[in-house]
């Protein structure tokens, strides 16, 4: 199945939007900025992306976009259009369900940012997208992806030991998968 996802997301204080080879060198900057806090719990932060490689993640999101199957927005200030961070559909999007991610650049955090970002794309999935569940996965020793998800209401549904390698740390480690159902949902 594939959806129709409009050109941008808006919240209060931000804007939600599939980023643009024009976007690439300010979020590799933001990114590298923030290294020593993600490497620990992402796989893409180690080694250090290039400004090429966040060209080629960029059009590889838009690609898919278009396709209808994945959505990975980028977090703006919606009144200075500064870079925040990232936040999406990781994976595809079946029928009933998608899962977030999301990451903040160092010097935004602190801000409500993220959570702000990550309950209006659960909003969208479930009143535009229809979705049933939406799942958010963290590295168990990242609190910081924890407090999100307990903020706005996932619950934890399982944890795999040595389900995700981090190459930053060389080894794997227990992957906790948080969910949260449609309110109208009968379950």
């Amino acid at each position: 199945m594939t959806h129709t996802f409009p050109k941008q997301l808006e919240t209060e204080r931000l804007i939600l939007r599939v980023a643009t080879e024009a976007d690439a060198v300010e979020i590799n900057t933001a990114a590298k900025e923030t290294l020593p806090m993600l490497q620990p719990y992402l796989p893409w932060a180690y080694p250090a992306p290039t400004v090429e490689d966040t060209q080629k993640y960029i059009q590889h999101c838009q690609e898919r976009a278009k396709k209808g199957t994945y959505w990975n927005t980028f977090i703006y200030d919606k009144a200075t259009g500064e870079f925040i961070g990232g936040c999406g559909f990781h994976d595809d999007i079946t029928p009933a369900t998608a899962d977030i991610g999301y990451w903040c650049k160092k010097s935004a955090q602190g801000n409500g940012y993220i959570t702000e970002a990550v309950n209006a794309l659960t909003n969208f999935a479930f009143e535009s997208l229809n979705l049933k569940r939406i799942t958010i996965q963290y590295i168990k020793e990242n609190t910081e992806s924890m407090a999100v998800a307990k903020r706005l209401g996932f619950k934890v549904e399982s944890q795999a030991p040595y389900a995700e390698y981090i190459p930053f740390t060389k080894k794997a480690h227990t992957l906790v998968t948080t969910v949260k159902f449609h309110p109208n949902l009968k379950k």
